[in-house]
Parts: structure tokens; C-alpha cells; sequence
């Protein structure tokens, strides 16, 4: 438990040669570089680790090989023949960016005619040019801030990284877009995944007492209980206390539950408890065994921080898609919400959160066997509820035609905030088709 709160270091190396620089020519123009960069990552919440490397000796010292995780770093080369203590730095690092040094977009134009009359402009593109061979992601960087979506889609594959789903009971037979090959969730995000049977979760909501903590939560901060009573939400709050327990017991990170067959077993419904996990910064909560968008959740809560909503994606007029389903989160009650019974059954409580409009939404799944991402954008629109799942929400996409064409399951992740460069990142990180 706790990575989805896990950070990187991003280490920020200089490079020199005594070809071209005097070591303390190297040591000053690190200085201010070092000072400027630190500066912003600093007020971005990004720790660094600094260093300048002038020689094999500092190779030597620096570099020494690690696991297959390797640290994110930047480069910075400031004068010719640094190429191939780059080169060699790259065997232990995660290469993001080289940092463009010898023109002033974000140092003092003192020290960046340096780095230009001392050939830093060869060093740099020539190592570029090697390294984006095997990594297509590689920056070039003139802007401190175009650094940060890769930056956070390195973060994100670190916090899913030995993360845990816990998997209760089958996917439900209607999801047959869902991959069952589990064994693909370790190898491309070594992420564990742990299957339990359904009845360990019976048998643990049967040991619940009748009040807690969550059913009054829900019912002092709802705006209005629409044919439920406050019986039911108990009784669906107990059921929140179960799961927990579970996913105490299993130290897992979320849970991805077949929620319809649940449901016949103990009369009630699992969406309170999904909206809570998707509002907690630190779990994730996927229904109707869809093991995909439950990946899908856990990638987008490590990439933006943010809550996830999945939902049933329905085509409408003007190139627009309404999202419904019945487990949304409540934003941390930033919007008004209403409790209604389950939409399909009839019985239990979910949320009607009221989703605002003219709001940019990243929406996203991953399918395939995990082999490709789809992720797109759009903006919330006005709309009237219609007789479907509880919340709802209308989208303007910008390309709707790609979206039919990229289609890869019933259930999409709806996300607040356009996170399109930071999944492009992130795809090409994990060699996954987007």
C-alpha cells in the first residue's frame, strides 16, 4: 500500500571535457545551471540529485550499476568530446532529456556562449541522436516546464511498480473485451495481481457491525436520498468496511470486484464502496470484474493524483459520448450528489453525482492483452439525465472518428484535466501502442 504516493529522484548531470573546458570553467557553469534547475523542479515538487561529471574518474564514482529500475536524469552536456562519458552514464540511468545549454533558455547567456564556443551543440545531438535509437521518448529540452508530463509519467510507472490489485471473484460474462491474461499485468507494469474467491468477501461482510463510519459520512453530507433509506445505506456501507479489511489483509492497492454476482449474495451493492476507494489519493476501485479498466484506474491515479470514474460510454448527437455508471467517485464532495437504488437491480445504493460542465476530461483505457492505450480528450457539455446508470455525463470529444476507430471495451476511465502528453510518455515508456 502507499505507492500511489511513491516519488522519483531525478538525478541532473553535467558533462565536460578538459579538451575543451578548464575543470573549474566545468564546476562554474554547473553552479548556476544546477541553481536554476533546482530552483524550478523544487517549486514543482520534483527532488533532485546533481552532479558533474568531467572525466573517467567521475564515471568510475558516479555510475555504478544498479537494478533494472533505473533513475530518471537529464543531461546537460557543456562542451565537445563529452560523448562518451554520456554514453556510458546512460547505462545506468533513464534517460528523459539532454537540457540545451549552449543558447540562454534557462541560463544566463554568460555561460551558455561558453557551452556554444566550446562545441556543446555536436555533443549534444550526436548523443541524442544514439540514444533515441532505443528510447523514442528522449527530449530535447529549450523549456524546464516540458520536462514535467515526462517527469510524471516516469513517477507513474515507478508507483505501479510492485503495487497490488486484489482481484474478488470473475469477471462478469457480459465483459468480453477484459483480458484474462493476468500473467501480462506483472510483466509489463509489475504490478501483482492476488484472486480471491467471492465468498472470502461474504463471509467477511457477514462479521460487520450495523454502524460505521462511512454510512454516516453518506448519509450527513448527501443532498437528498432518493428511494433508499438510511437502512440501505448502512447496509452498503458495511460492505465498504469488508472490502477494506481485505485490502488491508492483502496490503493491495485496489480492488477490482464482480459486483453483479455480489449482489445476489448479500442484497446489496458495491458502488458506495467503489466511489470511496477512487476518492482515497491512495486506492483505486474497478467493478464488474473488469480487470482492463481496473489497470487503467491504477495507471491514471499514479499519473494525475486525481480520482477515476469508469463508465459506460454511449454514443450521442453532434459527436458527443455520455459516460453513466453507478460507482462514481465524489470528488471530495466538491459537487452536489444525490443517493439513489442501483440502476440495473434496483436494489442497494449508489451515488447520482452531479459532473460539472465545460470541464477538459482525459478519457482512457487500456486493452489488447495491454498491448495498446487509448486515451483521448473532450469537454463536459450541459446535459439532462436520462433513464440509465446514476451519474452521467455528456463529453465533446475532439476526435470522434478516432474514437470509433480505437474502441477497445465497454468501459472507459474518465479523468478531470488533459493528461495526453503524459500518456504518451508513458506508452512509449512501456513500448505499449497508443
Amino acid at each position: 500500500m502507499n505507492n500511489f504516493k511513491k516519488e522519483i529522484t531525478l538525478n541532473l548531470f553535467t558533462f565536460g571535457s578538459n579538451r575543451y573546458l578548464s575543470f573549474q570553467e566545468a564546476e562554474k557553469i554547473s553552479e548556476e545551471l544546477f541553481r536554476v534547475t533546482s530552483a524550478f523542479f523544487d517549486k514543482n515538487g520534483v527532488k533532485t540529485r546533481k552532479a558533474l561529471v568531467f572525466d573517467e574518474e567521475d564515471s568510475k564514482k558516479l555510475f555504478v550499476k544498479n537494478d533494472k529500475n533505473l533513475e530518471p536524469a537529464i543531461f546537460f552536456p557543456l562542451s565537445g568530446g563529452s560523448q562518451t562519458l554520456m554514453l556510458h552514464a546512460y547505462n545506468y540511468y533513464d534517460v528523459l532529456g539532454f537540457g540545451v545549454t549552449y543558447t540562454d533558455f534557462f541560463i544566463d547567456k554568460y555561460y551558455s556562449d561558453i557551452c556554444l564556443y566550446n562545441n556543446a551543440a555536436p555533443a549534444l545531438m550526436d548523443t541524442f541522436a544514439v540514444i533515441k535509437r532505443e528510447k523514442n521518448y528522449v527530449k530535447i529540452i529549450t523549456d524546464l516546464n516540458d520536462t514535467l508530463p515526462i517527469i510524471k509519467a516516469k513517477t507513474a510507472i515507478e508507483r505501479l511498480r510492485n503495487s497490488t490489485l486484489l482481484r474478488i471473484g470473475e469477471i462478469e460474462p457480459w465483459v468480453i473485451s477484459s483480458s484474462k491474461k493476468f500473467d501480462l499485468i506483472k510483466n509489463n507494469f509489475d504490478i501483482n495481481v492476488i484472486s480471491i474467491p467471492q465468498v472470502e468477501l461474504e463471509e467477511e461482510y457477514k462479521n460487520i457491525s450495523e454502524e460505521n463510519i462511512y454510512s454516516e459520512d453518506w448519509l450527513n453530507s448527501s443532498d437528498k436520498l432518493i428511494e433508499v433509506s438510511d437502512i440501505d445505506v448502512i447496509e452498503a456501507s458495511k460492505l465498504t468496511i469488508a472490502i477494506k479489511n481485505l485490502i488491508n489483509k492483502y496490503y493491495a492497492d485496489g480492488v477490482c470486484i464482480s459486483c453483479f454476482n455480489l449482489l445476489k449474495k448479500i442484497n446489496t451493492t458495491a458502488c458506495l464502496s467503489l466511489s470511496i476507494f477512487n476518492d482515497d489519493e491512495l486506492l483505486i476501485g474497478g467493478c464488474e470484474g473488469d480487470i482492463d479498466t481496473a489497470i487503467t484506474l491504477m495507471i491514471m491515479k499514479a499519473l494525475s493524483g486525481k480520482p477515476g470514474w469508469i463508465a459506460n460510454p454511449m454514443i450521442e448527437k453532434n459527436n458527443m459520448i455520455r459516460l453513466s455508471h453507478c460507482t462514481a467517485p465524489r470528488y471530495e464532495k466538491k459537487y452536489k450528489y444525490e443517493l439513489l437504488k442501483h440502476h440495473e437491480s434496483g436494489i442497494g445504493v449508489s451515488p447520482r453525482v452531479y459532473m460539472p460542465i465545460s470541464e477538459i476530461v482525459t478519457l482512457s483505457r487500456i486493452g489488447n492483452d495491454f498491448s495498446k492505450f487509448h486515451f483521448f480528450t473532450g469537454i463536459t457539455q450541459n446535459y439532462n439525465f436520462k433513464n440509465t446508470c446514476r451519474t452521467q455525463a455528456l463529453v465533446q470529444i475532439d476526435n470522434f472518428d478516432e474514437y470509433i476507430k480505437n474502441v477497445l471495451g465497454c468501459h472507459l476511465v474518465l479523468t478531470f484535466g488533459n493528461y495526453s502528453r503524459e500518456l504518451k510518455y508513458f506508452a512509449q515508456m512501456l513500448h505499449i501502442d497508443y
